[in-house]
């Protein structure tokens, strides 16, 4: 049986990935104030969810730091020892993130590389950071470079590993972790469970974009960068190892007949991971906005 109820919460976290310009330590104000000022989530909703009783959701951490060079961010939800990590999508294609989301990303990485390279390196070393402890230094990170092939003239990338992380102590001893997003969101949620399998329960996407074949070259590189660097190697090998902890949520308007899908399409790649829901929204759109207000509503 769908939970609505919980696809409501996890579209919540994956639409407030998008709310940008946090404080350092946001709490449910700071975070309540900006969503408003900047039209994402309604007022109401957001108290709702992220109320101020102890068993209610806050804000465990923001980052944004890559945002403005990979286009990376994210923002981790806790209630208890269920942590939620949502990863932000594309931002708007008028923005100035155009160049990091849309064309360095999107085209760039998933549709030359099967992967969001990039986008995916930056959530990788964010990811050893947030569960290492707190000030802990010579954490593990990856590091990336692009260039062109001189045989092929294609585009290709080298990974490397160092040593110059520093712990945040986020997540602790006995928590539970689930990972969402939208759109290129729901992408990186699936590789934070394909990179971190035994740390992450679920990963849910909402209109995520798939993968392409030469997707698999990334984590098989990764896995050997962690063992040469004496790091538990436990990259999974392949994508249906993690298909039955993936829930997909793609978005069909009322009307009959099946929408078009773009994103979560074969434009982004023919491998789809973990088992589809169909969500029935008002009309069709790829917004995660209409997908939260399906939910609510169905709730």
């Amino acid at each position: 049986m769908i939970n609505f109820s919980l696809l409501k919460n996890y579209a919540f976290f994956a639409d407030g990935a998008y709310v940008y310009n946090l404080p350092e330590n946001p709490t449910i104000d700071s975070f309540k104030d900006k969503s408003t000022e900047q039209e994402r989530i309604p007022e109401e909703l957001v108290l709702d969810i992220l109320g101020t009783e102890q068993d209610q959701w806050q804000i465990a951490h923001y980052y944004d730091a890559e945002n403005e060079t990979t286009g990376f961010a994210a923002t981790v939800f806790r209630s208890g020892n269920q942590l939620v990590l949502a990863a932000r999508g594309s931002e708007n294609f008028l923005s100035s993130q155009i160049n990091q989301d849309w064309i360095d990303t999107n085209l760039g990485g998933i549709g030359q590389y099967g992967v969001a390279v990039d986008q995916a390196v930056s959530l990788f070393n964010y990811i050893q950071r947030l569960r290492a402890p707190d000030g802990a230094l010579n954490i593990l990170q990856l590091d990336v470079e692009f260039f062109e092939d001189p045989i092929t003239g294609l585009g290709t990338y080298t990974l490397s590993a160092n040593r110059s992380g520093e712990g945040l102590g986020v997540i602790q001893s006995g928590d539970t972790i689930d990972t969402v997003g939208h759109s290129l969101g729901g992408h990186l949620a699936i590789v934070a469970k394909r990179l971190f399998p035994d740390l992450f329960d679920e990963a849910y996407s909402y209109n995520g974009a798939n993968f392409g074949l030469r997707g698999e070259f990334f984590f098989s590189d990764v896995n050997d960068l962690l063992a040469e660097n004496g790091e538990v190697a436990n990259v999974t090998s392949s994508f249906s190892q993690i298909s039955s902890s993936v829930t997909r949520v793609i978005s069909e308007d009322s009307a009959p007949g099946d929408d078009i899908n773009v994103v979560p399409g074969p434009l982004t790649g023919f491998i789809t991971v973990g088992d589809e829901i169909s969500l029935r929204t008002e009309k069709n759109s790829h917004s995660i906005g209409q997908m939260l207000d399906a939910l609510t509503v169905q709730t």
